[in-house]
């Protein structure tokens, strides 16, 4: 029972990914407090993938120092 459950929340995951995906270039045209909400949103979907794909905590680390330099990208 446990393995069945694991494959429906890996593809879960990947079907609400794909939704965001996307979603979020659409929402250039919304108004600015939409695009906030819009952004939060994927936030908060983002978030519980990270804890699933990253198991270990060594591993969220790691991802977690990979991840911070690409915020500080410019536009």
């Amino acid at each position: 029972m446990m393995r069945g459950l694991g494959a429906w929340k890996y593809l879960a995951l990947l079907a609400v990914l794909i939704v965001g995906a996307i979603v979020e270039p659409l929402s250039f045209h919304w108004t600015e407090s939409a695009q906030i909400i819009g952004g939060v949103l994927v936030f908060m979907i983002n978030v519980p993938v990270f804890l699933v794909v990253f198991e270990a905590r060594w591993e969220r680390g790691v991802a977690l120092c990979l991840v911070t330099p690409l915020g500080m990208v410019p536009k």
